[in-house]
């Protein structure tokens, strides 16, 4: 009777490892399915031309900050100039820093629109 058991068992795992193995294949399809898609020339031109856009937004964002951080350090420059006063270069400092989140804020805007 024990030896049904055992073999009740071995049969069960057998059945699940094929449940597994079956599974499994029809995943390895799919992805050979979905590789071979990428690979065609139409979807290899339309991924290079998206991941091409977002370069340009990315560009474009720090293009835009880095015009803040330049206005903001001109402007300090133009308003405060150079000085050895720490009180000052404190108050040119944030300044700088109203200046350059006004027009990070401004350029954020105008870009949404």
């Amino acid at each position: 009777m024990r030896t049904n058991t055992a073999t009740d068992d071995l049969n069960q795992m057998i059945l699940q490892l094929k449940n597994q193995q079956e599974a499994e294949w029809i995943d390895l399809k799919e992805k050979f399915h979905d590789f071979k898609e990428d690979l065609k020339p139409l979807n290899i031109i339309k991924n290079t031309l998206e991941e091409i856009n977002e370069g340009i937004d990315i560009k474009s964002n720090l293009l835009k900050s880095i015009f803040s951080i330049g206005a903001g350090y001109l402007s300090k420059k133009i308003v405060i100039g150079s000085t050895r006063n720490k009180i000052t270069s404190f108050f040119g400092s944030m300044f700088q820093l109203a200046v350059t989140n006004f027009i990070s804020r401004k350029t954020a805007s105008s870009s949404k629109e």
